[in-house]
């Protein structure tokens, strides 16, 4: 499983946000490493596909995922609660849920590798 962090620095969540991520994976029992990638132009934000910080991925996908019209850039990040509060971090049951969800998947998707940036 590939877990990775994006974030930009003005991003005042992403700390908390990683923290987060490491306390459920512990929760879950997985010592699996979390790529961490900071996104610092407006270019890496279009080649990562960065809708905001922090962006959680499990294997290439975003554990919530945004409509398609959402644009890319260096900007902070909202997410929806079930509760109807909207925060700047993703829950840890939303996190949990898309590990369990990616534990109880076959990977099939390529390689998430460092896009290269010009």
């Amino acid at each position: 499983m590939q877990i990775q962090l994006l974030y930009f620095d003005g991003c005042p969540s992403h700390t908390t946000a990683h923290e987060r991520l490491h306390r459920v994976l512990a929760e879950l029992g997985l010592d699996l490493p979390v790529q961490v990638i900071a996104v610092e132009t407006d270019a890496a934000a279009q080649q990562w596909q960065f809708p905001g910080s922090p962006t959680i991925r499990i294997n290439g996908h975003d554990i919530d995922p945004l409509p398609a019209a959402t644009p890319y850039a260096l900007a902070c990040r909202a997410y929806r609660h079930p509760d109807g509060r909207i925060t700047p971090l993703p829950s840890a049951d939303l996190i949990r849920t898309a590990l369990q969800h990616a534990r109880a998947v076959p990977t099939t998707a390529a390689d998430p590798e460092t896009p290269p940036i010009d």
